[in-house]
């Protein structure tokens, strides 16, 4: 999956989650989950794969997987899908750690 080029942690930080029921003319439910960010409301699956191709591109691995760590120790969340989906969340709300990369190699020029 490449990431587009524009999106950051800031695009793709949760706001609250959405969802949507559909019903066809085979009175057929359709239920859409989905992600309100502030670049727009975007399916959770979508969003899981732009969250990990960011990731990737940052080089931020060592960051999620010690957001990981502490996610475990929560006792709301139920498996390691629901753990690796709240480190995500968690990796897109800390602006700080790419802020502060990019002020450590302004500084060294």
């Amino acid at each position: 999956m490449k990431l587009p080029e524009e999106l950051t942690r800031a695009d793709l930080r949760v706001m609250y989650y959405t969802g949507r029921d559909s019903v066809n003319i085979a009175k057929v439910h359709h239920y859409r989950s989905g992600v309100m960010t502030p670049v727009g409301d975007i399916e959770v699956s979508q969003w899981h794969e732009y969250a990990e191709a960011l990731v990737a591109h940052e080089h931020g691995e060592t960051e999620l997987l010690a957001l990981i760590q502490k996610a475990r120790a929560l006792p709301w969340l139920r498996n390691e899908k629901e753990i690796r989906a709240y480190a995500l969340e968690q990796y897109m709300r800390n602006e700080s750690a790419s802020t502060s990369r990019n002020t450590v190699h302004e500084m060294e020029r």
